[in-house]
């Protein structure tokens, strides 16, 4: 009778251990994924800072802020 309770106690401590092994993975790839598009999303702002002309005219000016929207 122990060895039946043994044997069954061990295969019910391993369904769980599995279930938070998935649960930590799918959780540390979904911090992992807003990480990458928050880093991505400066990117995009520094680039559009960089390719903003100096010029002082109303039309660079409106050009300008197209590219920022």
């Amino acid at each position: 009778m122990n060895d039946i309770n043994n044997e069954s106690q061990k295969e019910n401590a391993v369904g769980p251990l599995i279930g938070s092994i998935i649960i930590i993975t799918v959780i540390s790839l979904g911090g992992l994924y807003f990480w990458a598009n928050l880093l991505n999303k400066k990117t995009q702002k520094q680039n559009n800072i960089e390719n903003t002309t100096p010029a002082d005219d109303l039309k660079s000016i409106e050009e300008d802020l197209k590219m920022e929207i």
